[in-house]
């Protein structure tokens, strides 16, 4: 892990269910433990090598971090993408095994959402992640207190000048967030759209736009849905949510 980014964050614990959040949608591993509303340890790593080979030496790492065992999970969350469809893959099939082995509720989240709600910032977002071939994946969330209101249109994924001229035709507000691990790379393009078009302008013919940085931890987002949803009972269907075919898939119906 010495090539990567390694980033720990930690805090007492407190009431409430203890979620083992995990995203592998990225060549970011991310990893939360919560306790009701409060992050125990969070985990970050950045390297070259694929997450098959490192999920599980990460999660007995945040569980040391933690000083907790397996078996002090109450649930698991993991996201379901879009993303790399062999990293999805990795971490559904590791939730889902931890889960049944233990008899413990497993739910899963869109990672689109993910992105929106780790802002921490209500509004319109537009999420933006890579997709490979010079394609991003893109969604259109609004948040309001935390929470994910709104799904205007469709997930795309495309060229990025084609996806955002479809998304912005359906904005409401003014202001706008960009967020996502591709968002600040295509901030040029953004904004040459909105000059352009004018989607939507305020009365002084501008819109605000706010763009982030790729380094929110979503795990930890989604470790926050996920205790609040086993509290409320309401458990989410794991399936992932590719938004475009694998290149196998696409061959198998050639």
């Amino acid at each position: 892990m010495s090539n990567t980014g390694f980033k720990v964050a930690s805090e007492a614990s407190g009431p409430g269910p203890i979620i083992l959040a995990i995203d592998t949608s990225s060549p970011d591993a991310n990893l939360t433990i919560s306790s009701g509303e409060n992050i125990v340890a969070a985990l970050t790593v950045r390297n070259n090598r694929p997450h098959s080979q490192t999920l599980f030496s990460y999660i007995s790492t945040i569980l040391q971090l933690a000083e907790m065992n397996i078996q002090d999970i109450s649930a698991f969350a993991v996201a379901t993408g879009p993303g790399s469809f062999t990293g999805l893959r990795v971490g559904l099939a590791a939730v889902k095994g931890l889960a049944d082995s233990l008899g413990k509720p497993c739910l899963g989240a869109d990672s689109l959402d993910l992105h929106a709600l780790a802002s921490g910032s209500d509004g319109e977002h537009i999420v933006v992640i890579a997709a490979g071939r010079g394609e991003v994946y893109c969604g259109l969330r609004e948040v309001a207190a935390g929470n994910i209101i709104n799904r205007s249109t469709n997930d795309m994924v495309g060229k990025p000048a084609v996806v955002f001229q479809v998304l912005m035709q359906n904005l409401k507000q003014s202001a706008l967030i960009i967020t996502g691990d591709e968002g600040l790379k295509y901030k040029d393009e953004i904004f040459d759209l909105i000059n352009r078009q004018m989607v939507i302008a305020t009365a002084s013919g501008s819109r605000r736009t706010i763009f982030f940085k790729p380094a929110f931890n979503t795990s930890s987002a989604l470790a926050r849905m996920a205790g609040d949803l086993v509290k409320k009972g309401q458990l989410s269907p794991v399936s992932p949510h590719y938004v475009r075919q694998s290149d196998a898939e696409i061959r198998w119906r050639q």
